[in-house]
């Protein structure tokens, strides 16, 4: 997405190997619910972050060192 090369840091191994399930019960009870493209989804959660890239509270994010 960036054209970086930059690693990806896995906070806390070992929980949630997958996160799947069925979602039907969710398409039954929000009728005319549309998922978006994951590629598409990666693109504005990307672009989101860029544009509040000022209002994001860092300490949050780093990971213990």
């Amino acid at each position: 997405m960036t054209g970086k090369d930059v690693p990806i840091i896995v906070k806390e191994k070992g929980i949630g190997i997958e996160y799947s399930g069925d979602n039907s019960r969710l398409k039954g009870e929000i009728k005319g619910l549309k998922f978006t493209d994951i590629d598409e989804a990666i693109k504005e959660l990307y672009n989101w972050y860029v544009e509040n890239k000022k209002s994001i509270r860092k300490e949050y994010l780093l990971l213990d060192k």
